[in-house]
């Protein structure tokens, strides 16, 4: 069998990568059968899960818990990119966080059967910035309390949701909207704008895009009206 599950060292325990493009049984298999057989050795080591845009359903998230309860595992949390295995988690009680940032910091919570480490990260003052190292496809979404950069397109079907700037190397043709906590400096950049949805602020876009001169387009908000320029 190929390998579908990758692991390496982090400053904050284990990272375990899950193969999203794999069936989810050849997956948390391999997972399982990697961890019986060098079980001493990952005993006791604090370990997340890096499940990448994988959509979890309950029974997968209480299969991965049962892996972790019958060997003694500690699951510091999750870290994925659908909004929907995350909702699904956070029901469970696990710590997730969106993408790889803050892994140093990520830490979980505590049940009945399984032991996490409680939270201690504080809320950073910084900005922080999300990089998403792909085209987003329908019915992706992100949500994240930052800055998200996208290397690739938004296509039509896909939402980001950010309380800073949205950037896109690509086309936008789905959702977006910038600036989600208030933030009336916040702007949309991308290479080819075309959304479905543009929303910045509390103030939605009405007007057509157009074929404006130059390879990018940006949009900020003027008072109270949105308006778009050659980048």
């Amino acid at each position: 069998m190929q390998n579908v599950v990758s692991m390496k060292g982090t400053r904050g325990g284990l990272l375990v990568s899950f193969n999203e493009e794999e069936d989810y049984l050849a997956v948390i298999t391999q997972f399982r059968e990697m961890i019986e057989e060098k079980k001493k050795f990952f005993e006791g080591s604090p370990m997340s899960i890096d499940l990448g845009w994988r959509e979890m359903t309950r029974e997968n998230i209480e299969e991965l818990m049962e892996v972790f309860r019958v060997n003694d595992l500690i699951l510091q949390g999750l870290i994925s990119s659908s909004a929907t295995t995350r909702k699904i988690a956070e029901e469970y009680n696990i710590k997730v966080i969106i993408g790889r940032l803050g892994l140093a910091q990520h830490h979980g919570a505590k049940n009945k059967k399984i032991y996490y480490q409680k939270s201690q990260e504080k809320e950073e003052e910084r900005e922080q910035t999300l990089l998403v190292r792909r085209t987003m496809r329908s019915g992706q979404n992100v949500d994240f309390e930052g800055n998200v950069v996208v290397m690739g397109d938004v296509n039509p079907g896909a939402e980001i949701i950010a309380a800073g700037d949205i950037i896109v190397w690509g086309s936008i043709r789905g959702s977006v909207w910038a600036g989600s906590k208030g933030n009336r400096k916040a702007k949309i950049i991308a290479r080819e704008l075309n959304p479905s949805k543009l929303k910045i602020d509390e103030y939605v876009y009405m007007g057509i895009i157009g074929d404006l001169k130059g390879n990018s387009k940006t949009a900020f908000l003027i008072e109270e009206d949105i308006a778009i320029e050659s980048y």
